[in-house]
């Protein structure tokens, strides 16, 4: 699998499917261009399978933790409840 500035392309073994980006990198902070490139380069160079292993699942809790939290202040900030 290969990380381009367009999203992800497909994983030889097809487990992974093609994702998009809507946005453009450019249209992001340079701090979080810096943060995606930094992140993207880290991956491309790890050849150990357990190491990105360790990465897909601690990127898959991150985004699942800031969906929540998305969905937590969302909420409050329409005067909703809030449910765990």
């Amino acid at each position: 699998m290969r990380i381009t500035p367009h999203g992800y392309q497909r994983c030889p073994h097809k487990v992974l499917y093609h994702c998009d980006f809507e946005a453009p990198l450019d249209s992001l902070s340079l701090s979080r261009q810096f943060t995606i490139e930094s992140g993207a380069r880290a991956i491309e160079a790890c050849d150990d399978p357990a190491e990105l292993r360790r990465i897909a699942q601690m990127l898959l809790s991150a985004w699942q933790l800031q969906s929540d939290l998305t969905r937590h202040y969302g909420a409050l900030s329409l005067g909703m409840p809030s449910h765990p």
